[in-house]
């Protein structure tokens, strides 16, 4: 009787072909069926691919750009969610922030010179890190350069599906799949250019998280007190820009003299602007 020697050798192929996918989706690379876009289609862009590639040069009377955000709308409440599962880890309901208020001022803000196209050079550490721990997203909202790595970790004893979103095309670019505490996914491909990621679960859809790329150093995320400092930055006039995910993105011209400048940016009220600079810090 005949044997056909050609099934051992396509079931080895076919084992081959399955560990060499597990092993890529393992270190968040881009699986064929993450590409299809996301129900909501493209969106707004709220960080540009620039037109020009950033020049690094040595910056000898750069100057500091700070300031504050405030808000000062109407009242946004916090959601209350009721886990479906995992309430060991999770708790019986988790509290998702609106806003992150400091009286009127707010946290969690991205803040950025859109069109400077030379300046300081990148940092030379350019590692990050997204956590996943008690069913959230740590930090919420952050900024890395281009060119750099995030490592993303789960701290928790749960299965999580989650995937990256690039806001520009409304695109899955990342499957993050999760199995248990300690793993990390390692993601710098989807770091290359210009973008605006945002971090998603769907196993647990309360989980969200924001990470802006840039490909230069002039940018911030405000913290307690709603303060920000962009330092080094040659004197000009730029446009400076600030987005928050729950509020969107506001526009604003500022020059920066030798002394530095001085800004205070507002959201919620649309007839507001951001102050004009106003001396050194």
């Amino acid at each position: 009787m005949a044997i056909d020697s050609s099934r051992p050798r396509l079931a080895a192929f076919a084992a081959l072909v399955l560990a060499l996918t597990s092993y890529g989706c393992s270190r968040g690379e881009e699986p064929a069926y993450a590409k299809t876009p996301s129900a909501g289609g493209p969106r707004a862009t709220i960080i540009a691919v620039p037109a020009e590639p950033y020049r690094p040069i040595a910056v000898a009377n750069g100057a500091r750009l700070g300031g504050t955000v405030l808000y000062t709308g109407a009242h946004l409440p916090d959601s209350t969610v009721t886990p479906g599962r995992d309430q060991n880890v999770c708790g019986a309901a988790i509290r998702v922030p609106t806003l992150a208020l400091q009286d009127s001022t707010l946290a969690d803000v991205v803040v950025w010179l859109a069109d400077i196209r030379t300046g300081r050079p990148l940092p030379v550490s350019r590692r990050y890190e997204l956590v996943a721990e008690k069913c959230g997203f740590t930090p919420r909202v952050q900024t890395v350069a281009a060119g750099g790595t995030l490592n993303v970790r789960n701290d928790d004893a749960v299965i999580y599906r989650n995937h990256v979103v690039d806001s520009r095309t409304g695109e899955t670019v990342t499957e993050l799949p999760f199995t248990d505490a300690g793993q990390v996914i390692p993601l710098d491909r989807q770091l290359a250019a210009p973008a605006l990621l945002e971090v998603k679960s769907t196993s647990h859809p309360w989980m969200r998280a924001w990470v802006a790329t840039f490909d230069h150093p002039y940018y911030a995320v405000t913290g307690s007190g709603g303060r920000f400092a962009i330092d080094a930055v040659p004197p000009g006039t730029y446009t400076l820009k600030a987005w928050h995910p729950a509020l969107g993105v506001t526009t604003h011209p500022v020059t920066i003299g030798p002394a530095g400048a001085s800004v205070s940016l507002k959201f919620g009220d649309p007839a507001s602007a951001a102050s004009p600079a106003t001396g050194a810090q």
